[in-house]
């Protein structure tokens, strides 16, 4: 009996030896999804920085998109838009429910008013 014993301990070292390596393969590719995920994003973030939206045209859709703007705040934009006219500017999206003075400088690398590019030097002073 001891025999077989000595096969089932050798048996189960070597299901743990399988279970430990596939471990940390799995551990390492989760490592490399972490560290290299911000890269997409960022990409993403220099493409939409290089064609601001318009906020005194862009639909909700392309509202929603934006950094710190889901569907619901897009709507409010719009509805805004209509209700009060043009922004003058993209600090006026202060006037907007929903929206305060933060969502404003996360979004102003991202946004314009009639086709001009926000000023980058007032980006800079928020």
């Amino acid at each position: 009996m001891r025999g077989s014993d000595e096969h089932a301990d050798a048996g189960t070292d070597g299901v743990a030896r399988g279970v430990t390596a596939a471990l940390a393969l799995v551990v390492a590719a989760m490592a490399w999804t972490m560290l290299h995920r911000e890269a997409p994003v960022a990409a993403v973030s220099a493409e939409i920085a290089r064609h601001r939206v318009d906020l005194n045209v862009a639909g909700i859709d392309e509202l929603a998109l934006l950094p710190d703007v889901g569907p619901a705040v897009a709507a409010a934009i719009v509805a805004d838009r209509a209700e009060q006219g043009p922004f003058a500017d993209v600090d006026a999206l202060a006037r907007v429910r929903g929206i305060g003075p933060a969502t404003v400088a996360a979004l102003a690398p991202y946004a314009c008013v009639g086709g001009a590019p926000v000023d980058e030097a007032a980006s800079d002073r928020r």
